[in-house]
């Protein structure tokens, strides 16, 4: 009786996972807000200008970087003066999460 209490205990067809979790791929609309709440918070603690909160996403994309998928937001301010600040990246990993931000989309 105790080897078969053991043997159940132990059988791979008795053990239970342990995460069902799946990660899902975030949609462009969230990808889209999650950008937009970062803009907002970087024009809040005055890291970019104002004038950034009124201007719309350029565009959305799926880039590879080290072999990971990412979303890319791009943002255009033409009143911005220095021309390598013109263009504004917000990076949000493939499930949702924001990464960063930089002006260069690297």
């Amino acid at each position: 009786l105790l080897a078969i209490l053991i043997i159940c205990i132990f059988n791979p067809l008795y053990a239970e996972t342990t995460s069902s979790h799946t990660l899902n791929v975030a949609n462009n609309t969230y990808v889209m807000k999650v950008a937009i709440r970062e803009m907002d918070r970087l024009v809040l603690v005055k890291a970019i200008d104002k004038s950034w909160q009124t201007k719309p996403i350029v565009t959305v994309e799926k880039k590879a970087f080290n072999k990971n998928l990412e979303w890319v937001v791009a943002f255009q301010n033409k009143e911005i003066k220095d021309m390598n600040k013109q263009m504004l990246y917000i990076f949000v990993t493939i499930n949702g999460v924001l990464i960063g931000s930089n002006y260069t989309g690297e």
